[in-house]
Order: structure tokens, then C-alpha cells, then sequence
């Protein structure tokens, strides 16, 4: 893939879904277009649902060369990566050869870098932080994302109610028995609860938990 025109922002985020679907918020408040890298399916996700305006596979792109002084000619992401205006990273930390090289990469006049996670004492959420750290306001409420029609599917749309009951990092989950709880209250309800496992839960509960 070779992306020749410039944009507004390129953003790179290597995490899971949920920061990612976080990041996907800030990239709602960037001067536009946006060029997100990101995990193949999560980029191109964001991409169809009119987030972004570009996706590109960060599995599939040699994003080791932003680590490592390169032999001149031998770069190949400067060939791949848009020019841009500005770099918003999840990548790795502050590093000044890694912002050196991500600015001449994308022809880039500015490079940031955002935490992660928040401090333990920091009072608010994430996003909140990344938004402070680039000196933009975040909504008091976020519009939900209009899902393009072609992607329900007539079994599922009817009466579902998607519920994600995992994440990567085991204190922050809500307990699995609320959740069946409220599955079971729901399907009272007439609603059909569908639950969506990713990797972390595929790995942590049997099958028949």
C-alpha cells in the first residue's frame, strides 16, 4: 500500500480494541483527514465506520524502523506512511531519536507523544488526559457512532444488545456473574444479549463459564 497525499493527522496505536476505541475518540477532535495505524481489523473498523478517513495494518508495516537509526535509501515506511501536518503516537515512549525519525518519515512538523495509561492520582479518564496534553477540549457527551447499514445482519439486529464483559487487564472487569445477571434480565425484557468475547477471555474462562 502507498499513500501519496498529505493529511492532517497520523495516528498510531498498536494497543487492543478498548484503547483503541478510546483513541478512536480523540481522533474525532484531530484537523482532518486522519490516518490511523492500527491493528488491522480495528483500523479498517474505525475506517468503515467514517472515523478516520484512512486505515492502514500496523502488523503489516515495518514500524520497527522508527526504533533504529537506518542505513539511508533502506527506510521503507517513508514510501508507505502519508505526509502529515502532525503525529499523534501511542507508540513507545517520548524517545527524541524516535520522534526525530517519525517527523522525517512523514514529513511532519510536529510529533506527540500520549500516555497510555493515566498516573494513579490522576483524576479523570484517559481521553480527558490525552486531550489536556494536546491542549483541546474534550465534549461533555460523545455521539454515538452510526454503524453503516450494510453491516447489520438481520439475525443479529433484532432486539440484540452487544455486551463486551472482558479486557486485558483482569481488576477493571466488571464480575462475570452481574453480567449473566443482566443478561438474564434483559432476555426477560425481550432483548437477545449477545456476548462478545476477545482474546483475554478467550484465554481466561472455559468454555462453559
Amino acid at each position: 500500500m502507498t499513500l501519496v497525499d498529505k493529511v492532517g493527522t497520523l495516528a498510531i496505536h498498536p494497543g487492543a480494541l478498548g484503547d483503541v476505541v478510546l483513541f478512536a475518540r480523540l481522533m474525532e477532535l484531530l484537523p482532518k483527514p486522519v490516518a490511523l495505524v492500527a491493528g488491522g481489523e480495528k483500523a479498517a473498523m474505525l475506517e468503515g465506520l467514517g472515523v478516520v478517513d484512512r486505515a492502514l495494518s500496523f502488523e503489516s508495516l515495518p514500524m520497527h524502523e522508527v526504533f533504529y537509526e537506518e542505513q539511508q535509501g533502506s527506510c521503507t515506511l517513508g514510501r508507505i506512511l502519508p505526509a502529515c501536518d502532525r503525529i499523534i503516537s501511542c507508540l513507545g515512549s517520548d524517545d527524541a531519536g524516535v520522534r526525530s525519525r517519525l517527523v522525517s518519515i512523514c514529513r511532519s512538523s510536529e510529533c506527540v507523544f500520549l500516555p497510555v495509561r493515566p498516573s494513579s492520582n490522576y483524576p479523570s479518564h484517559l481521553v480527558d488526559l490525552w486531550c489536556e496534553t494536546l491542549g483541546i477540549d474534550a465534549p461533555v457527551a460523545w455521539a454515538p457512532w452510526k454503524v453503516p447499514s450494510e453491516w447489520n445482519d438481520a439475525p443479529l439486529r433484532a432486539n440484540a444488545i452487544l455486551m463486551h464483559p472482558g479486557s486485558g487487564g483482569l481488576s477493571k472487569c466488571w464480575p462475570v456473574d452481574s453480567f449473566i445477571e443482566l443478561a438474564v434480565e434483559l432476555h426477560k425484557r425481550d432483548h437477545r444479549p449477545v456476548f462478545i468475547l476477545g482474546p483475554a477471555e478467550v484465554d481466561r474462562w472455559s468454555e462453559g463459564q
